[in-house]
């Protein structure tokens, strides 16, 4: 596995897995943008994000394969499409589970603002942006593939 700077940030989100997800699911169970997820089960909604934060440093180590990880992207998305979730609500689901990513990482391992901690903060926030628009892409096409023109999602 290729080092990169920020594997101590990665870590830090791979331990505390659980806790940042219970935060993102607070969040999209109530924010105004993800209406179908405020009806998810608590295990449902905690799922989804810890799926993702407990593997966060094989889907950003630059050897992970890019087919690997587009098919662990793809089977978020089609995860997602199975349970009948809207795209509108799954690109912002994915939004603030980066958003939340970010200000757990913000707010556990920046107090040090010093050249290496900012080059780590600059990598890392580069390193989940770069990913989660990737998943976000993946979302729009795995939902395009099961919609026929004017008609809408088939299921």
């Amino acid at each position: 596995m290729k080092r990169i700077i920020s594997d101590k940030l990665v870590k830090l989100v791979e331990d505390n897995a659980e806790r940042i997800a219970q935060k993102w699911c607070s969040a999209v169970k109530s924010h105004a943008a993800t209406p179908t997820y405020h009806s998810l089960s608590e295990k449902e909604c905690l799922y989804q994000a810890e799926s993702i934060y407990r593997q966060l440093g094989h889907l950003l180590d630059y050897e992970t394969p890019r087919e690997e990880l587009n098919q662990c992207l793809i089977g978020f998305a089609e995860s997602r499409l199975d349970e009948g979730l809207p795209l509108s609500d799954v690109i912002y689901a994915l939004i603030l589970m980066r958003r939340h990513l970010w200000l757990f990482a913000e707010q556990e391992a920046m107090g040090a603002y010093d050249a290496l901690g900012l080059h780590r903060a600059l990598e890392f926030n580069n390193r989940v942006i770069l990913i989660f628009d990737r998943a976000i892409h993946i979302a729009a096409q795995r939902y395009e593939k099961r919609v026929k023109p004017g008609i809408g999602v088939k299921m």
